[in-house]
């Protein structure tokens, strides 16, 4: 088994990120938050410097391709389908804040990939 730490991307920097998510991973040994995520790269970079993450991205992709293991999606609700789907893609794991997505045929998308 390995030692290296479970690297946790948290996409998006509002309150359940901050208040929730980012908290609660701190306290689990193995797990360690690598990469934040948020377009408004001001407050990716407040929450950065409050939690110590050093690797902040405004662009998706780039954050996708951090070295992350999982993501933690809590933008905005509209996105979580494409953010889900984008990252599965990529064979990362997947946390999603409800809901996963808006529509049928967004969720039989998601569950596809």
């Amino acid at each position: 088994m390995s030692n290296r730490s479970v690297r946790i991307g948290i996409a998006g920097c509002g309150w359940i990120a901050e208040k929730a998510h980012i908290p609660a991973f701190r306290c689990i040994e193995g797990v360690k938050i690598y990469s934040l995520f948020d377009l408004d790269r001001y407050k990716a970079k407040n929450i950065s410097t409050k939690y110590h993450i050093h690797r902040i991205y405004d662009h998706y992709d780039d954050f996708l391709h951090s070295g992350i293991d999982a993501v933690v999606i809590a933008t905005p609700n509209d996105t979580h389908a494409e953010y889900s789907i984008r990252a599965l893609e990529r064979g990362i794991h997947v946390l999603c804040e409800k809901p996963a997505a808006i529509t049928t045929t967004e969720i039989q998308s998601v569950v596809k990939a």
